[in-house]
């Protein structure tokens, strides 16, 4: 398959509910959006065979339903560091960084290099990108030392401060760190407790904003 051919299929799929969706939200990004949803990609990237050179020629298209498409279909093990910051750099949404991390980055050999690289960066989605890979490695990596998520505890202390996105991607990190183990718990607890209400400004979505501290207090060791 190539893009031309995959794009004709993005065509096909398109839903004017989606479509209205974005406009409601009113989500600005320099691509163009052809109005397939989520699950529906999800979907039709299962008889898509994986593909990393076509995965590529979506990221560097204009359609944004290619570029959610290449979060399925690409190949973590053939994903170089230099595309991932290219590619993680040039998204201007967030659900789409939240994709391709997740689905991608996660699942390289340099996953723990991004975070601690993509977690110090100004930009507010590179940034949010580097969180979401530390609540993964807190869920998924038991090889990682305690001393290893301190290091992010301390910058999430002031998540208050941050950016709508990361803010929010700083408290599903806090809640994954703090359910690793007792000690990590304690400390998590603290922050949540000094932090108080966390509010994310999600627009006009039925999104809610993380309950940290109840999730937290919930846990038992």
């Amino acid at each position: 398959m190539n893009l031309s051919e995959l794009i004709d299929i993005l065509n096909e799929m398109a839903d004017p509910r989606a479509l209205a969706s974005w406009e409601r939200l009113n989500l600005q990004s320099k691509d163009k959006y052809l109005g397939t949803g989520l699950s529906k990609v999800k979907e039709r990237a299962k008889k898509i065979t994986k593909d990393h050179s076509l995965a590529m020629e979506c990221w560097r298209s204009d359609i944004y339903d290619a570029k959610m498409m290449a979060c399925f279909i690409d190949e973590p093990k053939k994903i170089i560091p230099d595309e991932a910051d290219e590619i993680l750099q040039s998204i201007d949404v967030w659900g789409l960084g939240d994709q391709y991390v997740k689905n991608q980055v996660a699942k390289t050999s340099f996953k723990v290099a991004k975070a601690e690289q993509w977690a110090n960066d100004k930009r507010e989605y590179v940034r949010r990108g580097g969180y979401l890979l530390i609540q993964i490695l807190a869920k998924e990596d038991e090889s990682l030392p305690d001393t290893w998520f301190e290091t992010y505890l301390r910058h999430i202390e002031n998540l208050q401060k941050e950016a709508n996105f990361v803010k929010e991607r700083m408290a599903y990190a806090l809640m994954s760190i703090g359910a690793r183990n007792q000690s990590l718990h304690k400390k998590a607890l603290e922050i949540a407790k000094k932090a108080g209400e966390i509010k994310i400004d999600y627009g006009d979505t039925s999104c809610k904003s993380p309950d940290v501290l109840p999730y937290l207090q919930s846990k038992t060791f």
